[in-house]
């Protein structure tokens, strides 16, 4: 697969995930790099294990139960696709999740920056509304 085929089945990633498919995770870890840099939040929040920074591939499973532990998905809807035509794409969005513990509504637009080498993702950034984030958890 090349770079621009990857993008292609990443643009399916999030339509599926947008739809809360279950085939989402597997198309999504067929397309992962076995060395992956997967991170967002600048610091980690001990207690909420997704916004821990993950180094591989088998370790991201960590990174998705921890997030479904922690949040119900309302909607993820992608906006825009930036590709480079090379090895960068910016998925530009919007989300909204409810904190399992305090019932809190989190909706914030949402950016992915996403690398991609020989056909795969090799580093996956997140940013969010980090406040409101917060917030939804009852930490403002």
């Amino acid at each position: 697969m090349d770079n621009a085929e990857c993008v292609e089945s990443i643009k399916e990633v999030y339509r599926l995930w947008g739809a809360q498919d279950p085939g989402t995770l597997p198309l999504l870890m067929s397309i992962v790099a076995e060395e992956v840099q997967w991170n967002g939040l600048p610091d980690e929040i001990e207690e909420l294990a997704f916004t821990a920074c993950y180094q591989c591939k088998s370790d991201l499973i960590k990174y998705f139960t921890a997030l479904a532990e922690a949040f119900e998905m309302n909607f993820y809807e992608v906006d825009h696709y930036i590709y480079d035509g090379d090895t960068r794409l910016v998925v530009d969005g919007r989300c909204s999740f409810t904190s399992r513990t305090t019932g809190n509504v989190f909706e914030s637009r949402k950016v992915d920056i996403i690398t991609i080498e020989d056909g795969e993702i090799v580093e996956f950034f997140e940013m969010y509304d980090t406040a409101r984030f917060l917030k939804s958890l009852g930490r403002a």
